[in-house]
Formats: C-alpha cells, structure tokens, sequence
C-alpha cells in the first residue's frame, strides 16, 4: 500500500482561507464580511464560484463628465459561464472596510461605492455592506 503525502496549511490566529480562492488571507473585518458575502451568493442565491471573482476592476463611462473611469468591486458576478468582463457583470457586491463605514459616508457608502458602476454599466444590482447594514441598489 503506497502511502499519499497530504499538504496541511496551518493558519495563524489572523489568517483564513477565501472559500472563492482557496489562498490564505488576512482575517480582517472586511475579509470576513467578504466571506459572508461570497457564502450567501453561492447558498442562498445559487451562483456558481467559477461566475465569481474578487477585486475586480469595473470600467465604466462616468455619467456627469462621459470619462472612462475603473473601480474596484469586492465581489464580482458575472452571466453564467461568460468571460469575466464588464460588460457581462450582472452583481457588484462592495464591502466596506468596517462597521464604521456608514451607508450614508459620502466617500465610501453606498451611493459613492455603487452609483457609478450601476449607472455606467449593464449591471443589474449592486450591494453594499459594512457587515452590519446590507443595501441592494
């Protein structure tokens, strides 16, 4: 009987693996609040992990000025089984960096995080969390 070598990660107290990614990251708020959204998009919601991807760049045209601009989304979900581009993103899922953040800050809420990227791309909705508010766009 051959005997199979198994590979243990041993993770420290700040530290766990994405569930979307399989690579070790630092516990933070913000990365567990992410964590929680990735599960409830694939539980509760039923996207596939492979439609999904972490900090992706959204380009968009800037509603007020007609500039190309980018923004980063924590969570992108895209058409089933399309290629990971702007144009097939159909969620946008921002998390704030704390409980701190509020949904209302004019920097990093939900207006100044998802308005853009609702507004100049196809993107159906849009969810902004602080891991205490959940809002839907």
């Amino acid at each position: 009987m051959k005997e199979t070598e198994v590979n243990e990660v041993v993770l420290s107290e700040d530290q766990l693996v994405c569930s979307l990614t399989n690579k070790v990251v630092k516990a933070t708020p913000k990365e567990i609040t992410l964590q929680q959204m990735i599960a409830m998009m694939t539980e509760e919601y039923g996207f596939a992990p492979e439609d999904m991807e972490r900090d992706f760049s959204v380009k968009y045209i800037d509603a007020e000025t007609g500039n190309k601009k980018s923004q980063k989304v924590d969570l992108a979900i895209f058409e089933t089984g399309r290629a990971h581009e702007t144009e097939n993103l159909i969620r946008a899922v921002v998390v704030a960096k704390d409980n701190k953040v509020k949904a209302a800050d004019k920097k990093k809420g939900v207006t100044a995080s998802l308005e853009n990227i609702l507004l100049g791309t196809d993107c159906d909705f849009g969810c902004w969390t602080n891991g205490d508010d959940l809002l839907w766009e």
